[in-house]
């Protein structure tokens, strides 16, 4: 069985004779209710749609038939436009597994449905091998297929062009997601027990294919997955799949698994592939395409962190190093400088020396980060300059984001400032001087000065960044603390009393 849009694709044995079913969705599965039968000569293997309105049936006469879907009488209806008899080349219909093809881009754009059987390249999945014959003709001018075995021990394999209606921008998507053709719209995947492999382009593989002796297949993408795969949705960029656990209880006599469905977000997979090519112009494309999801930032955050964590261990030579070319792709984002405080947090300090080894200064960082108004990316900016020991004992820049949170009436920001500046010393001087200043400056701007005035710190408790008597609920009870944020709000300052902790 497979769906065509809302139609349930079936092949089935009745009385005796053997026949492709149509269901709509809305109706019951009963034989009074099928929309249109096709009689078929031979038991069908296998049932599969392909591109926006063909269907393919393979059946164990080893013909493959091409049917496409046709409007009729409010209905649908099938209609043969061609045929491919595989005889000789697979010996045993029984053991095929899965099939698909892939037709030129001349030919999907406006070549005759007919003539698709005798241009389309035919994928097998045959005994755990996918199998790929590329159609050419002989000497006398028949059809012949050149086979190339493209994988080993695949449990099932995935073609993008079999499903453009799943994986392709809606039309009230922006105009940055309907440039172009869909990303991976060529992708080709396969899972092989252990782990999922991609070609991001099928057209490179059917290239290397169906050269003279052929030529070595390109490398494919590796994605390791720990749940069951599913599917694939390119248009989301991720992998669905389930988990399963064992469930035992005391209070029956028999265990039952529970099912769990998982994700797994490719799109750092296929860009530090395409980094580690060079290929940045590819990379640029694809994560242009996925803009506008809204874990894209995400997705660049996983990707620097594990370019980052690579290197620090193996420390490449500078010509070889892929995390140039992946701050160069971060550098394109608007959520450049945020993408880099949140992996620098979850890093050792350690492995801080290879990231800003390609970075400008952590000063410049947060000078630009107060210029686009980002208070909270820039409150987390002043942790790294001190950890590097680039603050110093001025408090300077402290002061500047504590006086524009304060004019924002950002009190969330304000509160995790303050426990930072308590915490950098144990006697509160600093603290105290960072409150005088700001003081200073908001005296002069009469809007402020009702702020101004309630910013005293009592005499009692200010090394651990409290406060005491009624002046505390300012900073102490300013909002959640920053561990439970998302998003730009979990770049701002840490959330604990020491200045280098959760890193």
């Amino acid at each position: 069985m497979c769906w065509y849009q809302h139609i349930l694709v079936a092949a089935v044995e009745s009385n005796r004779t053997f026949q492709v079913q149509l269901f709509s969705r809305e109706t019951p599965l009963e034989p009074s209710q099928v929309l249109f039968t096709q009689q078929m000569p031979a038991p069908v293997v296998l049932v599969t749609t392909s591109g926006e309105d063909s269907l393919l049936v393979y059946t164990y006469e080893n013909l493959l038939y091409h049917f496409i879907f046709t409007p009729w009488a409010e209905s649908v209806r099938l209609v043969q436009v061609g045929q491919i008899a595989f005889h000789g080349i697979v010996r045993s219909p029984a053991r095929v597994r899965g099939l698909s093809w892939i037709l030129p881009e001349s030919q999907l754009v406006d070549g005759d449905p007919s003539q698709d059987v005798s241009v389309a390249s035919v994928v097998f999945l045959v005994d755990g091998k996918l199998v790929l014959l590329s159609p050419s003709l002989n000497d006398e001018g028949q059809l012949k297929y050149d086979m190339r075995i493209v994988a080993q021990n695949v449990e099932y394999h995935a073609s993008m062009r079999d499903h453009p209606l799943l994986n392709v921008p809606r039309l009230s998507d922006g105009p940055s997601q309907r440039c172009g053709p869909p990303a991976l719209r060529d992708s080709l995947w396969v899972f092989d027990g252990v782990e999922v492999k991609a070609w991001a382009s099928v057209r490179e593989v059917m290239d290397a294919a169906s050269g003279d002796g052929g030529r070595e297949l390109p490398a494919p993408v590796s994605v390791p997955v720990d749940f069951y795969p599913l599917s694939f949705l390119s248009e989301k960029g991720i992998i669905l799949g389930v988990e399963s656990d064992l469930v035992q209880r005391r209070d029956i006599t028999f265990s039952f698994f529970h099912f769990a469905i998982r994700t797994h977000l490719v799109l750092p997979d296929v860009l530090r592939f395409y980094l580690r090519q060079n290929k940045t112009v590819e990379a640029g494309y694809l994560a242009g395409q996925y803009q506008n999801l809204e874990y894209f930032s995400h997705g660049l955050e996983i990707l620097l962190h594990r370019v980052l964590d690579e290197e620090a261990e193996t420390c490449p030579r500078p010509e070889e190093a892929v995390l140039p070319r992946v701050l160069s792709l971060l550098s394109s984002s608007k959520d450049y400088l945020d993408i880099v405080l949140q992996c620098t947090r979850k890093t050792e300090v350690r492995q801080w020396k290879t990231l800003f080894a390609y970075l400008p200064p952590a000063q410049e960082l947060f000078e630009e980060s107060l210029q686009r108004g980002s208070l909270k990316t820039a409150g987390g900016y002043l942790i790294v300059l001190h950890t590097l020991e680039a603050l110093g004992s001025s408090t300077e820049q402290s002061v500047r984001v504590l006086s524009r949170a304060i004019q924002e009436e950002d009190w969330d920001l304000c509160k995790e400032l303050a426990r930072f500046l308590a915490a950098m010393d144990e006697t509160g001087e600093v603290l105290r001087e960072a409150m005088s200043l700001v003081k200073t400056e908001l005296k002069g701007k009469p809007t402020e000065e009702h702020v101004g005035s309630r910013l005293e710190i009592p005499p009692c408790r200010v090394a651990n960044g409290r406060g005491g008597g009624g002046r505390r609920g300012s900073w102490e009870h300013g909002g959640p603390e920053l561990d439970v944020r998302s998003g730009s709000d979990a770049s701002s300052v840490a959330s604990t009393a020491s200045p280098s902790n959760g890193f």
